[in-house]
């Protein structure tokens, strides 16, 4: 049986409109999810007093932009700190800091 390639999940989202900038976020991972804990793909975003996105299918680190599976494009602005400091590779993929 003949393997498929794997989508990349890095997309150029510059030229796509943004739903809304974010800030105060976090990326938790989405209950009971199968997604793997050190990717940014497979979770959802979380703001504020209570909002969150649907699960996030791509990413663009270059823009600190993110497309949901509601084909929403958010950018990432100023993180939630302690997030921040506890998930470095997470913030990373999405274009803040180093791999």
């Amino acid at each position: 049986m003949k393997q498929q390639a794997q989508i990349e999940p890095v997309q150029d989202l510059s030229s796509r409109a943004m739903k809304a900038r974010l800030d105060v976020w976090s990326l938790p991972r989405i209950k009971d999810s199968i997604a793997d804990r050190s990717k940014v793909v497979g979770r959802c975003v979380t703001w504020g007093a209570g909002g969150q996105t649907t699960v996030i299918v791509a990413c663009d680190p270059a823009t600190h932009r993110v497309l949901t599976q509601s084909g929403s494009v958010y950018e990432l602005g100023m993180p939630n700190i302690g997030f921040a400091v506890a998930n470095p590779g997470l913030m990373a993929q999405v274009g803040f800091g180093s791999t």
